[in-house]
């Protein structure tokens, strides 16, 4: 990739991380909330766009589950960073504990991810 591609994605990348730390910060003391020392944590699931839709995604979270239960996780947490992954998280039992919508997301006045589809 050209080098202004690879700064752009890094950019974009900080945002997300910026986003998810104030996540972090609003959802509280998972820990304590969940009466445990250790998460069990989803960190991402994608798939090809070619494949979505058909209900591989929901199977690979919904087998993430059955892994931390058998490992004797007593708690699971992850991000969701779209409304599709949010929605497959939510029909697995999932609950939001904080949420920031990326449209709301500024710096220095510029929406920066204005041309995420909702």
């Amino acid at each position: 990739p050209k080098p202004e591609t690879e700064t752009r994605a890094r950019d974009k990348f900080r945002h997300i991380m910026t986003i998810m730390a104030d996540l972090h910060e609003r959802a509280g003391d998972i820990f304590a909330q969940m009466e445990t020392d250790i998460i069990f944590d989803i960190k991402m699931v994608a798939t090809d766009k070619q494949n979505r839709r058909c209900g591989l995604g929901t199977d690979l979270l919904r087998r993430s589950v059955q892994l931390a239960q058998s490992l004797g996780y007593k708690a699971i947490k992850t991000e969701a960073t779209g409304l599709y992954s949010r929605k497959a998280f939510e029909r697995l039992g999932f609950t939001v504990a904080a949420e920031f919508l990326y449209e709301d997301y500024e710096l220095d006045g510029e929406k920066v991810f204005e041309k995420i589809k909702k």
